[in-house]
């Protein structure tokens, strides 16, 4: 006779990743119109993944390579496709050249404490990418329009990217079925078992698989010791999570003893 003891569920044992996938946009060039303020020159960047900035998505950096020969007269600004603008950097630097490899990144040092031509990393100076475009959708054109305020000096945007980062959000929570032990079923080196499928829920709703990954599938002949099982569910973002539980398999048969005879 099988003896089975189990429980609804085991405490899950989860072994989670997360990954964040970057996606970096090249934005057109062009030259910057000289003493052309408060008339902004637009150069293009277009993302064509969907989703919200905060939500689904966060803006990792804006690098920019300008020329110019006095950097005092520029006004540089991001503009999101729904028309928001955040000042990177006006008016700094001078009679300084250039901004050369800069990297606007939030919680950077001011871009007002740096001097041309700006190499390295500062925070925009307009506030934050997270505060500033927050909510809004991350699809459509991205701008980063500059304006030089005085005649006499020109320059170029060489080149400039924007730099989105995937937020992939919380793993799977998972739970296995409780642990099982089984008596071998009589004259068998193991015992038919069945159990149900492992349970998990996504705190981001966006569930997709749930599916064993080790152990023979229910409905099989475990032989006796112990057999592990393990689940594993995974979000559409690529997130997972894995638990397992144990099917020990019991031998509770009585020794037999063949005599042999000594004629045989």
């Amino acid at each position: 006779m099988k003896k089975i003891i189990l429980t609804l569920f085991s405490v899950f044992v989860a072994a989670a990743f997360s990954v964040n996938a970057q996606t970096t946009l090249t934005g057109s060039t062009g030259a910057i119109p000289d003493n052309a303020c408060p008339t902004l020159t637009s150069f293009t960047a277009s993302m064509s993944e969907s989703g919200l900035v905060g939500a689904d998505w966060e803006i990792s950096n804006v690098t920019i390579d300008i020329s110019h020969t006095w950097d005092g007269d520029l006004e540089i600004n991001l503009v999101s496709p729904s028309g928001t603008t955040l000042d990177l950097s006006s008016n700094n630097g001078s009679l300084g050249d250039n901004y050369t490899n800069t990297v606007f990144v939030d919680g950077a040092s001011p871009i007002t404490s740096g001097s041309a031509p700006f190499t390295g990393e500062f925070a925009p100076e307009g506030g934050t990418f997270a505060a500033t475009f927050g909510g809004e959708v991350v699809a459509g054109d991205w701008l980063l329009a500059v304006c030089d305020g005085a005649g006499g000096d020109v320059g170029t945007v060489n080149s400039w990217s924007i730099t989105f980062a995937e937020l992939t959000g919380e793993p799977p929570v998972i739970q296995c079925p409780a642990d099982i032990v089984v008596s071998n079923d009589a004259g068998q080196c193991g015992a038919i078992v069945n159990f149900g499928d492992a349970v998990a829920i996504d705190p981001d709703g966006d569930l997709d698989t749930v599916v064993q990954i080790s152990g023979l599938p229910t409905g099989s002949e475990f032989p006796v010791g112990v057999n592990v099982v393990e689940f594993r569910a995974t979000d559409l973002a690529g997130n997972s999570s894995e638990c397992s539980f144990t099917i020990t398999v019991e031998d509770v048969d009585d020794p037999v003893i063949e005599c042999l005879s000594e004629y045989t």
